[in-house]
C-alpha cells in the first residue's frame, strides 16, 4: 500500500554498478511505502521528452534525493566534458533554480551519499543541510525517518505549570553583566561612527535619494555573469565598462527610496552599491549608528549588536599556498580588537567582550555585521574572500543575522545575490543645498556654472569632486574668490583640490613642523612615492601595512613626521573618515597606524601619477602600467601631467607597438582629456 510520497532520484549515470546501486536503493524505498520516480523503471523514452519529464519529476515530488558522487558534483558545476552527463547538469540546474526561488530554504531537496569519501562532493549551497551515508543501516534509517516524517525522539507531553515565587527586584548594575557590556559596546560602537564621520552629523547629506533592486532572476543572472568583474575582461573589451553598467541597469524592479539608512534595516542581506566617492561608507557607517541608538533607547538586552568591518583589512590567510583566506570570523574579531582605544585596556575594552562572545551572540541571531567596501578587499584571492564571505553569510542568516554590504558597481557580482541598494547621482537640488552649506559667498555663481556646463554638472553630481569644487573656493588666508574657480577637467579639480589641501592644511596650519621636516616639496615627493607605492602593491588591498612600506620610509629621514603632516591635512588617513583622532591628539603620536591608505583612492592616484609622469619623462618602459586595470586612471592623469604627451601617444599607437584594445581605449580617453583642457583654457582666455 502506497503512503502517497512522491520521491524523485537525481543521479549521475557514472557506471553500470553505479546504476545497480542506485536502483537497489530505489527499490527498498518503494519496499517502504515510497512511490520512487527513477529513469531506470520507464521501459521506453517517455512522450514528452526526458527534458520535460525531470523538470515535472523536479517539480511534482514532494522530496528530491541527489546521489552526490564525484562526477555528479562536476555535471552540477557544467565542469563535464562536452556531449555528456546533459540529464544530471540539467536537473542540477532545475534544483538550484527552486531553492533559489525559495529564498535559499530547502525542505524538498535531500543529499544521499554512497561511499564514505563522497561527503566531499555535495554542491556548496546544500553543504549546510543533513545529508544521509546510506551505505550504512542507520544512514538509511535516517532518510526513511526524514521522509516519513517519524523523528527518533518525540518529546514528552506538557505538564502542568509549577509554582515558582516572585523574586526581590534587582537594579541592573547587580543583575545582569551582559546588558551592561553590550550597552557599553552600543554607547562605544555610536560614538565610534559619530566621530569617524563627523561631517555628516555636523551637515548631513545622506546620499539619497537611491533606488532598490530586488535580486535578478536565473536568466538575467545567467546574462549578467556575462559582464562580472574581471581585469582580464577590460583587455579584450574596452568598452566592458558602459556594457555593464547599462546592462545591471536594466534589471531588476526598481522602487524609489527616500530614506537609505531606513530601508537598509529592513533587510536581512542587502548590498549598497554606488560610484567611487558617492558615499557608501557614509551611508552604512550611519546605519550602524542609528541602529547603535535605538537600541540603547529601547534599554535591557539588545536585539541586535552592530559590527562595522572595513574589508580593506581582509588580508589573512589560513593557507596562502592553496588559496584558502582566513575564516571571516577570524576578520571580524580582528576588526573588533584592532581599533586604537583597545590597546590601553583590552580586556576591559567593550569591543573586546563582543568578540570574546561573537559566536554565541550569531547562534542568537543578534548579529548585524556591516562588511563596508568590497572592492577595496585584496586582489590576491579576490574570488576566493568573496566565496567565503557568501558561504558565512549563507549559514548565519538562517539563525536570524543580518548581513550588509558595500561595493564599487562596477566591482560587484550580482552573483551575490542579495538585495541591491544603488546610490544614484545628487540632483540639482542636493547639489545647491550642499553649496549653500559649505561655500554661501559664491555658491550661486558656482551653482549657474554648473547647470550651464552639462559635463561639469555630471562630474560634481559625485559628492568627492563636489566637495573637492567646494573646497577650493572656500575662503582662504588669501581671502574669499570674487569669483567661483571652475578647474577645466576632472584630473585638474583633483589636482587643484590636493594642491589646496597641502596649502591650507599643511602649509600654512603646520609651518613649523612642516620646515622641520624638509618642506613642502619634500611633503609633495614623499606623498608621491607613498601613492605609488600603495598603487604597486594594490593586490594586498587599498590599504597596506606599515611593515611593508619600509623602501618607502628609507628614502626620508623624517617620514613619521610627514605621515602625520599628511594625516592631519586629510590626505593620507582611514579612507572615508572625515578626522583622524590620533594624528589630532597633541603632541604628536610618534607611532604611525598599522595600516597605511590615502582618504580617498583619487588622491592616491594623483600622486601615484606624478611620480608615473617622473618616470616616463625619464624615458622608463611604461608597457607594464598600460596593461593593469589599477593603473587605468593614474595612467590618464600622468598624461595630463605631462608638458609633451603627443609623441608619447603617437609611440604607443604606432603599429608596431605592442598594445592592446585597452590600452587604445586609455590613450584614447588621455587624448580627449587633454584636447577638452586645452579648448576650456582657450575658451577662458577669450573671455
Amino acid at each position: 500500500m502506497s503512503s502517497g510520497l512522491d520521491l524523485f532520484i537525481s543521479y549521475s549515470h557514472d557506471s553500470p554498478e553505479h546504476k545497480e546501486k542506485v536502483l537497489a536503493l530505489a527499490n527498498r524505498l518503494r519496499g517502504d511505502s515510497i512511490n520512487v520516480a527513477l529513469d531506470q523503471y520507464l521501459p521506453r523514452d517517455p512522450p514528452e521528452g526526458w527534458q520535460l519529464w525531470m523538470e515535472e519529476r523536479i517539480a511534482e515530488s514532494q522530496f528530491v534525493l541527489m546521489i552526490c558522487t564525484e562526477t555528479y558534483l562536476r555535471r552540477v558545476l557544467k565542469k563535464e566534458q562536452p556531449g555528456q552527463g546533459r540529464g544530471a547538469t540539467w536537473e542540477a540546474h532545475l534544483i538550484y533554480q527552486h531553492i533559489y526561488e525559495d529564498g535559499s530554504r530547502n525542505e524538498r531537496f535531500l543529499c544521499v551519499i554512497m561511499h564514505e569519501t563522497d561527503a566531499q562532493y555535495i554542491p556548496t549551497p546544500l553543504r549546510t543541510f543533513s545529508h544521509y551515508p546510506v551505505w550504512r543501516e542507520e544512514g538509511y534509517e535516517a532518510l526513511l525517518r526524514r521522509l516519513t516524517n517519524q523523528p527518533e525522539i518525540v518529546p514528552p507531553p506538557l505538564g502542568q505549570k509549577p509554582y515558582l515565587p516572585a523574586r526581590e527586584p534587582k537594579t541592573l548594575r547587580f543583575g545582569d553583566a551582559s546588558s551592561t557590556q553590550e550597552g557599553d559596546y552600543l554607547s562605544w560602537i555610536a560614538n565610534e561612527m559619530k566621530v569617524l564621520g563627523q561631517q555628516w552629523h555636523a551637515t548631513p547629506i545622506v546620499p539619497t535619494p537611491a533606488h532598490r533592486k530586488k535580486p535578478l532572476g536565473w536568466r538575467e543572472k545567467w546574462r549578467a555573469r556575462l559582464f562580472r568583474y574581471d581585469p582580464e575582461d577590460y583587455t579584450r573589451n574596452p568598452a566592458l565598462t558602459d556594457s555593464e553598467l547599462s546592462l545591471r541597469a536594466g534589471f531588476g524592479k526598481r522602487k524609489r527610496i527616500r530614506d537609505l539608512a531606513r530601508e537598509l534595516r529592513k533587510f536581512s542581506k542587502i548590498v549598497v552599491l554606488g560610484d567611487p566617492g558617492s558615499g557608501k561608507s557614509v551611508c552604512l557607517r550611519q546605519l550602524v549608528h542609528d541602529i547603535a541608538g535605538i537600541e540603547l533607547a529601547h534599554g535591557g538586552k539588545a536585539s541586535k549588536v552592530p559590527i562595522y568591518v572595513d574589508m580593506g583589512t581582509y588580508d589573512g590567510w589560513s593557507n596562502e599556498d592553496s588559496m584558502q583566506p582566513a575564516p571571516v570570523l577570524e576578520l571580524i574579531r580582528e576588526s573588533l580588537c584592532s581599533v586604537p582605544s583597545i590597546r590601553e585596556a583590552p580586556e576591559s575594552h567593550p569591543s573586546f567582550y563582543i568578540s570574546s562572545n561573537l559566536e554565541g551572540l550569531l547562534r542568537d541571531g543578534r548579529i548585524v555585521c556591516v562588511f563596508d567596501a568590497l572592492d577595496e578587499m585584496p586582489q590576491r584571492g579576490y574570488q576566493e574572500r568573496y566565496i567565503a564571505l557568501k558561504d558565512f553569510m549563507n549559514y548565519w542568516e538562517s539563525k536570524g543575522n543580518c548581513f550588509i554590504y558595500s561595493c564599487r558597481t562596477l566591482d560587484y557580482d550580482p552573483a551575490f545575490n542579495v538585495d541591491e541598494v544603488i546610490i544614484e547621482p545628487f540632483d540639482r537640488d542636493r547639489i545647491k543645498t550642499f553649496l549653500n552649506r559649505h561655500v554661501p559667498n559664491t555658491a550661486d555663481a558656482l551653482y549657474q556654472r554648473i547647470i550651464d556646463d552639462e559635463s561639469l554638472e555630471e562630474l560634481v553630481s559625485n559628492p568627492f569632486f563636489l566637495q573637492a569644487l567646494a573646497y577650493i573656493n572656500e575662503p582662504s588666508s588669501a581671502g574669499t574668490p570674487s569669483q567661483p574657480y571652475i578647474p577645466a577637467t576632472r584630473g585638474q579639480l583633483v589636482r587643484e583640490f590636493a594642491e589646496a589641501l597641502l596649502i591650507r592644511e599643511a602649509e600654512e596650519k603646520q609651518r613649523e613642523s612642516l620646515d622641520s621636516a624638509g618642506g613642502l616639496a619634500t611633503l609633495r615627493h614623499f606623498l608621491s612615492d607613498l601613492a605609488f607605492a600603495l598603487q604597486e602593491r594594490r593586490e594586498e588591498g587599498t590599504s597596506t601595512r606599515t611593515i611593508a612600506l619600509q623602501d618607502v620610509w628609507g628614502k626620508y629621514q623624517h617620514w613619521g613626521k610627514l605621515l602625520w603632516i599628511a594625516r592631519r591635512a586629510r590626505i593620507v588617513g582611514k579612507r572615508g573618515e572625515t578626522s583622524d583622532r590620533q594624528a589630532d591628539a597633541p603632541p604628536p603620536d610618534p607611532n604611525a597606524p598599522e595600516r597605511i591608505e590615502f582618504v580617498h583612492h583619487r588622491l592616491q592616484e594623483l600622486f601615484a601619477a606624478e611620480a608615473l609622469a617622473q618616470l616616463i619623462s625619464s624615458g622608463h618602459p611604461v608597457q607594464q602600467y598600460l596593461e593593469d586595470i589599477w593603473w587605468h586612471e593614474t595612467v590618464i592623469l600622468a598624461m595630463g601631467l605631462l608638458k609633451n604627451p603627443d609623441g608619447l601617444i603617437v609611440e604607443m599607437l604606432a603599429p608596431q607597438s605592442d598594445t592592446n584594445k585597452w590600452t587604445e581605449n586609455v590613450v584614447t580617453r588621455a587624448e580627449r582629456l587633454l584636447i577638452e583642457r586645452d579648448e576650456k583654457e582657450s575658451a577662458v582666455d577669450a573671455e
